[in-house]
């Protein structure tokens, strides 16, 4: 069977049949995902670290994109129906199969070596041109950047003025200042500084300072800002540390 499903049948068409039948499989009225918008039972541990409440066992998101994700749909002007570009790095599929099906967006996604996106780009120098792009989403990659500040200055310059972009990252709880030390290599000192192996850095509280540096006006929201408490508990992100950092390009 499993033979079979390879060959005759795309990788997409066999996501959708695993995601209609983990739909049947975790029904529940617990639990909401608004990303793949599936009642479920519950949410599944996750985590390089494991924490309980995390993944929804349908599409695979994770608290942090719940909150993006719902942002972006009623924060933003995203999806108004006008014509508009957007730049997803290191697009997680849950969320990039919700985009790619909007008509109206020219939706870029990019990586380091390019591997199933539109666009192969090293984020710290981009090929594209000034003023490209009507919104930016980047997460959870600018904490595996040794240049950071260079690739914030990228996504400033790259931006339209008058337009936005989230450009998220993992926040240490109680960290006023950003903890980092180039000389720190070794995989298994950077997790214990940083939280992972492959982490450059801890961002503290200051992290929005960062963007403002490149030219962005930051607004920060957290989830009780946009978010009842009761989609708060249905959606699993009580537990979620990371706030929405929204740049603009004035």
């Amino acid at each position: 069977m499993k033979t079979f499903l390879k060959r005759y049948i795309s990788p997409d068409r066999r996501r959708l049949m695993r995601r209609a039948l983990a739909r049947i499989r975790w029904f529940g009225l617990r639990c909401y995902c608004p990303v793949c918008e599936s009642n479920v039972t519950r949410f599944l541990p996750g985590g390089v670290v494991p924490r309980p409440n995390v993944l929804c066992p349908v599409c695979g998101s994770a608290e942090r994109h719940r909150l993006d994700w719902y942002f972006m749909k009623n924060h933003t002007d995203l999806l108004n129906g006008k014509q508009k570009s957007l730049l997803h790095v290191a697009p997680e599929y849950e969320i990039s199969n919700r985009l790619k099906r909007v008509g109206f967006l020219d939706y870029w996604t990019s990586s380091l070596d390019g591997k199933d996106t539109r666009a192969k780009i090293d984020i710290t120098n981009m090929s594209f041109p000034d003023d490209q792009f009507d919104a930016i989403y980047c997460s959870h990659v600018l904490e595996h950047v040794t240049e950071d500040r260079s690739a914030i200055r990228e996504f400033w310059r790259i931006l339209r003025p008058g337009r936005w972009a989230l450009l998220q990252v993992p926040i240490t709880p109680d960290l006023d200042v950003t903890a980092e030390d180039k000389a720190v290599v070794d995989p298994n000192e950077r997790a214990r500084l940083y939280g992972q192996w492959d982490h450059v850095r801890a961002y503290g509280s200051d992290y929005p300072d960062r963007l403002r540096e490149a030219g962005f006006n930051v607004t920060v929201s957290r989830a009780g800002d946009i978010l009842t408490s009761k989609q708060i508990t249905l959606w699993g992100i009580e537990t979620s540390e990371e706030p929405i950092f929204y740049c603009q390009k004035l």
